[in-house]
């Protein structure tokens, strides 16, 4: 899993495993990168799970697919986001997560059209992608507010009501998961909180590292991510 807790690691994980140069992929979009990612990850032969597909497009995209600021943290809510709309509207890709997922046809077209403009060989597209990091941590807000844990939270304040099942969906997590999967996705989420300035929502989040204790490292502190 691209998972990575030493910041002082960070200049280092900053520069994609394959060479692609920032100035070019920060210019495409996230879709087409993820799909690019799924080709690469099969073509060398790893299983196409979604925490294999995390690592994949943050290693090989890292300033694209990073958390703001904190470039040894994959952003596993845009990948899984970006994963979900390639596999439902658009239709490049097909599986799930816990199973894994495959290139469709016109994943395929994508991927190789993807790979020849970072290699240059055929031009990028003159707007840039559009989106905002307030857009995007307003999305998250609404996730968690949404959320069946979230719900049962508030109405009795009772933790042990929410079940593992509830848990894994508001982290999007499966319970395959590692434990650094789900420390790390709920540091996602803390993240973008913070990021839309709803820091009252952040003792809900840590009670639910403390109640399910199992699910997250041992002696696990919350990721310094302000």
């Amino acid at each position: 899993m691209a998972h990575v807790k030493n910041s002082r690691n960070a200049k280092f994980r900053i520069k994609s495993k394959r060479g692609f140069k920032p100035d070019i992929y920060m210019r495409i979009g996230d879709d087409q990168l993820i799909t690019l990612s799924l080709k690469l990850l099969i073509e060398n032969g790893k299983t196409s799970s979604f925490e294999n597909l995390t690592e994949e497009a943050y290693r090989s995209f890292p300033k694209k697919f990073c958390i703001q600021n904190h470039p040894e943290w994959p952003d596993t809510l845009v990948i899984d986001r970006s994963v979900r709309r390639c596999a439902t509207n658009k239709r490049w890709l097909a599986g799930r997560a816990a199973s894994g997922f495959k290139l469709m046809p016109a994943g395929e077209t994508i991927a190789a059209d993807t790979f020849k403009k970072l290699k240059g060989k055929k031009p990028l597209a003159k707007a840039l992608p559009k989106g905002g990091r307030q857009t995007q941590s307003a999305r998250v807000v609404k996730h968690i507010e949404s959320s069946a844990a979230f719900k049962k939270f508030q109405l009795g304040r009772d933790l042990s009501a929410i079940t593992e099942f509830e848990l894994c969906d508001l982290l999007y997590c499966t319970l395959e998961s590692t434990r650094d999967t789900f420390d790390n996705n709920l540091g996602v989420l803390i993240s973008n909180v913070k990021d839309f300035q709803r820091e009252d929502l952040i003792p809900f989040l840590e009670g639910l590292r403390r109640h399910f204790a199992a699910r997250f490292p041992e002696n696990a502190l919350a990721p310094t991510i302000t």
